[in-house]
């Protein structure tokens, strides 16, 4: 089995001991290690192969091990998600809602490289931007300019308006993404495996304005900026765009899943009791 290892150059040196930790056990259960070139310098002494262009990388790969935190695993997964193949996350970071297990749980290795797994998929969004196509694991976000007034949305689905919004922004996010940014927003939690699409508001001006769950394809969202107004709008949290006119964006959910590996069945539930304890 050709397994790639991926992860962040913060807090390298840190975390270098799990990585090697990583390519010891795969390589003495008899897998292959697959690592980015530039990395080379940090594996002085192991019997790796390395690639320079990231494509080639993942094509030769089987599977990937993504370690580090929630962003490294959504990353690495998107990536990969493109070629059709699995991620198994590492948690290397604090809450790890996406990871399959803990830093400390290396051994579980064993079970990957025997197949004692499954692959769970999740669902994407895909929406267009400046004629690129972006997918997004977590959410679509949009937000007022941090020079503007409060915003006004309206919200259709095969041509039906489904609600409005006067709001800071309005977050789109996935099951995987109802456990980020639309949670912070006072969303729900949606199990991870459901397909669907969440529709929460970022500081409603109202009492009652909470959000929408639907289970349709394709939205249009409609915004209409007061003047001098703009509508930033995020995917990931990561590409940012700018508008200034009137406009519409069309969110739907992808033909391309992300999949994950996991040993067992993944409690969203309980990792945001763990959340909570511990107040991270």
């Amino acid at each position: 089995m050709n397994i790639s290892i991926f992860f962040k150059d913060v807090n390298l040196e840190e975390n270098l001991k799990y990585i090697h930790a990583i390519a010891s056990t795969v390589l003495d259960l008899g897998g292959n290690v697959l690592v980015d070139k530039k990395y080379k310098n940090y594996f002085i002494g192991f019997k790796l192969c390395f690639f320079e262009d990231t494509n080639e990388l993942i094509e030769q790969s089987d599977v990937a091990i993504a370690f580090g935190g929630d962003g490294t695993i959504l990353k690495i997964s998107k990536s990969f998600a493109v070629f059709s193949k699995p991620v198994l996350g590492i948690n290397g970071g604090k809450v790890g809602f996406i990871s399959a297990f803990e830093k400390s749980q290396i051994d579980k290795l064993k079970d990957l490289i025997e197949g004692n797994y499954k692959i769970v998929d999740r669902i994407m969004l895909e929406t267009f931007l400046n004629e690129k196509r972006f997918l997004a694991l977590n959410d679509i976000v949009l937000s007022r300019n941090d020079n503007s007034q409060i915003l006004d949305y309206e919200i259709y689905s095969k041509n039906n308006k489904i609600c409005s919004y006067r709001s800071d922004g309005i977050i789109v996010s996935t099951p995987t993404g109802s456990s980020a940014y639309s949670l912070s927003a006072g969303g729900p939690i949606i199990k991870e495996t459901m397909k669907c699409l969440c529709i929460t508001p970022i500081c409603a001006y109202s009492l009652f304005n909470k959000s929408v769950i639907l289970d349709d394809e394709e939205l249009e969202i409609k915004y209409f900026p007061r003047k001098d107004s703009t509508v930033n709008i995020s995917v990931d949290g990561k590409a940012f765009f700018s508008y200034s006119n009137e406009d519409s964006l069309k969110i739907k959910i992808s033909k391309i899943n992300a999949k994950f590996i996991t040993f067992n069945d993944i409690n969203s539930f309980s990792i945001n009791e763990k959340f909570i304890k511990n107040k991270i």
